[in-house]
């Protein structure tokens, strides 16, 4: 019997390594059979190319018009606020001419940061209109064991969520509007060019920006049924840990102000990317607000590449972040955090163009723009679209890899188990990689998105800002046109951004279809969702606002 069993164990590996080669190797050609390309395939491709090529310009219109349609909305509510920003402060009842400095700087601070307070209530109070709210009936208990809930409007969550942010707001006000006005009435005017009144407006809308998260978790967590359900949950869980210890519970309530101060920080640190990437820009934007008098075709053409490279630093170090996170963001959050710096940066640019006396090199520059964004936009797509086949890839190639080098014949029964278990185990990582490259497509696509969303709402908040604060009396704008009557220097305006609009409908069009004949799918976030034009209409009126606060007298 002792013979016989050697024999067998013996037999073993010859028998397991002829079986399994042939397995290993037709499942080695399997999954890469369809990359490879028969005559039939090529025959069908080759006569369905014109219906391709025509879909492709159905998506690429489709996806035009709606960039177009939701920008125009943005760059609406940006013209709206730069009259505002125009009138300074309407309490006193005197012309912006005989306004006083600081004054002036206080009101449009106060503007600003009313204004924006009352859209982030709106905006946030759209996330807790999804939510069911418990109802605590006074008169009879409910008569099941499910506590009585229904939704609310968007009027009720709003009065909700601005009742307890109120604490904030009248804080955050009256530090922007009286911090402002006294800074700037003690400082000396040769501080006045450090421009510490945006600053300052960057600050506390950020401020605010946490307040309403902070606030929108604390109700979904205290007064929704999902948010009441896991706080039961985390409770009881601490009280069997802790064994049901009153002590505990008491010091819980006691030192609850702690950790509310702890998860503010918490979500202040989670919004910090954001914060920093719209920091550099708007630091950038002063630094060139302050040497704006660009006349030469070779200053121009350095002001452009520096804020093409930091645009596009901004952008790849936002994709990487995104990419980074254990946990998908959405969607919405990806095209906010690509289209911040794109938009504070690009008009700018955009800006500079129609302020310069020669029509020549205006359309020179607008057309330069165009076609290293169309560049940078293949660029792109070709560097996803290699990134996308290196991860396909390397899902399948390791996994036969090992196979091939641990199928000698000396393997043993304990080796054998090890084995199988090497083939098994990679299911996991293969669904890592395809989720990794599903991200790195949805990714490139909200990045492609926000950066045509930021284009239009660029050209349109620097035409606003052109036509509203040029003559003003309260802004400066140093230029060499002034020798040009008003007539033809508004012409020689509304010429260059038809011109730049014009350039960027075609070059996106174009970019567009070779896209999606990359395989960008435009369809996989929802380019109507209303939280993000809202946002987007906020961006373009923060970024008039950065503007009107960077041009004012010094």
């Amino acid at each position: 019997m002792a013979m016989k069993k050697s024999l067998s164990m013996s037999r073993l590996p010859v028998k397991t390594s002829t079986s399994t080669t042939p397995r290993s190797s037709s499942r080695k050609t399997a999954p890469f059979t369809p990359p490879l390309s028969s005559s039939s395939d090529l025959s069908e491709t080759s006569s369905s190319y014109p219906s391709q090529l025509l879909h492709n310009a159905q998506v690429a219109t489709t996806t035009l018009v709606r960039v177009l349609r939701n920008a125009g909305f943005s760059i609406l509510v940006g013209w709206l606020f730069g009259y505002c920003y125009t009138t300074g402060n309407v309490a006193s009842g005197q012309p912006p001419a005989e306004q006083s400095y600081e004054s002036f700087v206080a009101a449009n601070g106060a503007w600003f940061h009313i204004v924006y307070s009352c859209t982030m209530v709106v905006m946030y109070a759209v996330r807790l209109t999804f939510e069911k709210f418990v109802i605590h009936s006074k008169h009879h208990e409910p008569t099941s064991a499910e506590p009585t809930s229904r939704s609310l409007s968007l009027a009720r969550c709003s009065c909700k969520l601005l009742w307890a942010m109120t604490p904030h707001l009248a804080f955050s006000t009256a530090a922007e509007v009286v911090g402002c006005y006294m800074l700037i009435k003690y400082m000396p005017p040769s501080g006045r060019k450090y421009k510490p009144a945006m600053y300052m407006n960057s600050f506390w809308s950020n401020f605010v920006v946490v307040s309403a998260e902070f606030c929108t978790r604390n109700i979904c967590n205290n007064e929704t049924v999902r948010g009441l359900a896991r706080r039961q949950l985390r409770e009881s869980a601490q009280q069997t840990a802790h064994g049901g210890n009153s002590k505990h519970r008491h010091a819980r309530r006691r030192y609850s102000w702690r950790s509310s101060i702890r998860r503010f920080l918490v979500i202040y640190l989670r919004a910090l990317p954001g914060v920093v990437s719209s920091l550099i820009a708007i630091v950038y934007v002063h630094s060139i607000s302050l040497f704006a008098s660009i006349d030469h075709q070779s200053e121009l053409m350095a002001f452009a590449v520096g804020s093409i490279a930091l645009k596009l630093t901004l952008q790849e170090v936002a994709k990487r972040h995104l990419l980074s996170t254990k946990v998908p963001l959405p969607r919405r959050i990806m095209i906010v955090l690509v289209s911040t710096p794109t938009v504070l940066v690009d008009t700018q640019v955009r800006m500079l163009l129609m302020r310069l006396q020669n029509v020549t090199i205006s359309v020179l520059g607008s057309a330069l723009l165009a076609l290293a964004e169309i560049s940078v936009r293949a660029f792109k797509s070709l560097m996803v679209h290699r990134e996308v086949h290196h991860l396909l890839k390397k899902r399948i190639v390791p996994v036969f890899e090992k196979a091939r080098r641990r199928g000698t014949d000396s393997e043993t029964r304990n080796e054998l188990q090890a084995k199988r278990r090497s083939t098994m185990s990679p299911r996991p990582s293969t669904d890592e990689m395809d989720a990794r490259r599903q991200r790195h497509l949805v990714v490139h696509a909200a990045e492609i998105y926000a950066d045509m969303y930021a284009e239009y709402m660029a050209m349109g908040c620097s035409y606003a800002i052109m036509l509203f604060f040029w003559d003003h009396p309260q802004y400066q704008f140093v230029s060499g046109a002034v020798n040009k009557p008003e007539a033809t220097r508004r012409l020689h305006q509304l010429i260059i951004f038809s011109f730049q609009v014009g350039v960027e409908v075609i070059v996106d069009f174009l970019a567009c279809n070779v896209e999606v004949l990359q395989g960008v799918d435009f369809g996989s976030f929802d380019q109507n969702d209303p939280f993000l034009t809202f946002f987007m209409a906020i961006l373009a009126f923060a970024n008039v606002s950065i503007s009107a606060g960077l041009y004012i007298h010094s």
